[in-house]
């Protein structure tokens, strides 16, 4: 294949000096827009993690206070279950005592009779 075919095939190839004529030469106000995004770019990143970290300092002291709370609700809901339990295993004695006391009154009446 000849280098015109190759040229067609592959289209125009610019050489360095063109493309630099063709885009001017940029490099130097590249590096000046790298710098300035690189500094706004940390500037930016510092502020958002200063906001994030804000943000989860009101997250963490929210859920310690709801912690807290259930704390408290769960000591309230255990005594209260204490009481239901104590009060339970009195009625519990209470009606085994009259159950003995029934057991004694049908045996005294058994033996009258």
């Amino acid at each position: 294949m000849s280098q015109e075919g190759l040229r067609q095939s592959t289209g125009p190839t610019n050489t360095i000096a063109q493309e630099m004529a063709m885009y001017g030469d940029s490099t130097q106000s590249t590096r000046t827009k790298k710098k300035r995004k690189s500094k706004m770019s940390v500037v930016s990143f510092e502020t958002t993690a200063t906001g994030a970290g804000r943000d989860l300092s009101v997250l963490f002291s929210k859920f310690g206070d709801m912690l807290t709370e259930m704390a408290a609700v769960d000591t309230a809901e255990r005594k209260e279950l204490e009481n239901h339990l104590q009060e339970a295993q009195s009625l519990q004695a209470s009606l085994k005592e009259n159950k003995n006391m029934l057991k004694q009154t049908l045996v005294q009446i058994s033996e009258t009779l």
